[in-house]
């Protein structure tokens, strides 16, 4: 658990996974404006298709003594269109095809019964879904009936399932393959910082000579590794100044301490009057005061 938290927690995996996330968002949008676009068009072609076949049903209708007679059957009707000629009451006139009935849309038909054109969808009991336009249809300037033709919507439906499905398999393998890939470039792109690491891990107090050298990148990391040569530079240099110092305070010291040591021994070989031990004292002072203007100095 330790071990999925800390790989979690890693600058290549989370960079993965912001990329993973931002490309789903991306894919996802992009398939949401493709199906709606795909829906969109499909629906515009089949509305085209309804308008001209309507257009020509209109241009085949006989009039006589006011009554409609059809000039087409529906042997002459598109493959899969049904159509039916309806008075501005919403009063079925005549069927092309009376086996096979639209969807009822009343608000359609009291539409065209005042003039205008609609398209809608509709579904008929047994849940098959019609694309109908109602439009009315006018001899000399005035409307003298309604005429509904509508096309099953299944053609439509069936490529924007299948549509789905091809996003559904493909959305989830380009995240995938993604993830992969970001995996793999985060790894390359970050691999300069792990060399830093273990480098910047393995040099020691006792050895600043080593640097990390990390030439061939002009990017971040280079900067950073190229800033961290210089600190390794000037922290070898303080250290070596502090070993100077060091040996060259032992060095002044080391004379002034033996001498105290040299006149302790002697003033302790035997017993001696007050004014010798007097004598002692005065000079291992001079020494201790010449020692003090040393560490002064230093």
């Amino acid at each position: 658990m330790r071990r999925l938290l800390h790989q979690v927690s890693s600058i290549r995996v989370r960079l993965t996974l912001w990329y993973v996330a931002l490309l789903a968002i991306i894919l996802l949008a992009f398939s949401a404006v493709l199906y709606a676009s795909l829906s969109r068009s499909l629906s515009q072609q089949m509305d085209l298709s309804l308008s001209t076949e309507a257009e020509r049903l209109i241009t085949s209708l006989d009039v006589e003594n006011g009554a409609l007679h059809l000039g087409e059957g529906p042997d002459n009707l598109r493959i899969g269109t049904v159509a039916a000629l309806y008075d501005r009451t919403g009063q079925r006139l005549v069927a092309y095809d009376p086996r096979q009935p639209l969807p009822a849309v009343p608000q359609a038909l009291g539409a065209a019964a005042h003039g205008q054109k609609t398209y809608v969808t509709g579904g008929l009991p047994d849940g098959m879904q019609w694309r109908v336009l109602s439009t009315p249809v006018t001899e000399n300037g005035v409307q003298i009936a309604v005429l509904q033709v509508g096309r099953p919507a299944a053609e439509m439906e069936a490529a924007l399932r299948q549509l789905a499905l091809v996003l559904a398999i493909v959305l989830p393998l380009t995240l995938v393959l993604a993830s992969a890939g970001g995996l793999f470039l985060a790894g390359r792109a970050l691999d300069p910082i792990d060399r830093i690491t273990r480098a910047a891990a393995a040099i020691g107090a006792d050895d600043l000579s080593r640097r990390l050298n990390l030439r061939g990148t002009r990017d971040e990391v280079g900067r950073l590794a190229a800033t961290f040569d210089r600190m390794l530079d000037r922290l070898d240099q303080a250290f070596r100044r502090q070993r100077q110092f060091t040996a060259d305070a032992s060095h002044e010291l080391r004379t002034p301490l033996a001498m105290l040591a040299s006149q302790i021994d002697v003033a302790l070989e035997r017993k001696r009057t007050p004014a010798q031990y007097l004598e002692v004292l005065q000079s291992l002072r001079d020494d201790a005061a010449r020692m003090s203007q040393l560490v002064s100095e230093l």
